[in-house]
């Protein structure tokens, strides 16, 4: 069976969601949780560590915020397309969004208010994906295509980190959780093999 787009990403959501919302139950039950009026596909999903119901979700026409006390809902941040959103697994109130051809966003309340974090980066429109340091919030890395960059001060600067050309365009990053001076960075064969 084939599935629009549209539907994978919905029943990603829910599947992410409940799972997170189920716990230890999650394999044994499944509940769809509401859901807002999205405008399209959900691009990441992000759950606030060690706050139970609390979520960030990114879609075609912003960030939107749900915790359990509001039980919906809300668009925190309208931006176009934002590509990837997370918490900083060392501080709970501390959270990253990436959209390309607009920024680099910060949230120090837990994902309710939102700043842009720019300085330093040359190239907006190709703002992919991100990564957070699993032991240090104010640490950073965004993949803008065809480098990474980083930050080590909350992203009140940038610079770019690889300094050889990559085979291809870089999708996606993340940060070893044992051993953070280790990142692994994704990137595709611009032939398509890959």
């Amino acid at each position: 069976m084939k599935m629009s787009a549209r539907f994978r990403s919905t029943l990603f959501l829910c599947l992410i969601l409940a799972c997170v919302s189920m716990g230890a139950n999650a394999a044994n039950f499944w509940t769809q949780l509401p859901s807002p009026s999205l405008g399209g596909p959900v691009q990441a999903v992000a759950s606030q560590p060690g706050v139970d119901g609390t979520y960030l979700i990114a879609t075609p026409v912003g960030i939107f915020r749900e915790t359990a006390a509001d039980a919906q809902w809300q668009n925190v941040l309208e931006v176009i397309q934002p590509a990837a959103v997370a918490f900083a697994p060392s501080d709970n109130q501390i959270a990253y969004a990436v959209a390309g051809g607009f920024g680099i966003y910060k949230s120090s309340d837990g994902g309710s208010t939102w700043q842009i974090e720019n300085n330093g980066v040359q190239n907006l429109d190709g703002l992919m994906s991100l990564a957070i340091d699993p032991s240090n919030p104010e640490v950073v890395y965004v993949v803008d295509v065809d480098s990474i960059l980083k930050t080590t001060n909350g992203g009140s600067s940038w610079s770019q980190v690889n300094n050889i050309a990559l085979p291809g365009v870089i999708n996606a990053i993340s940060v070893d959780q044992a051993i953070p001076m280790t990142v692994f960075a994704a990137v595709s064969d611009p032939t398509g093999g890959g």
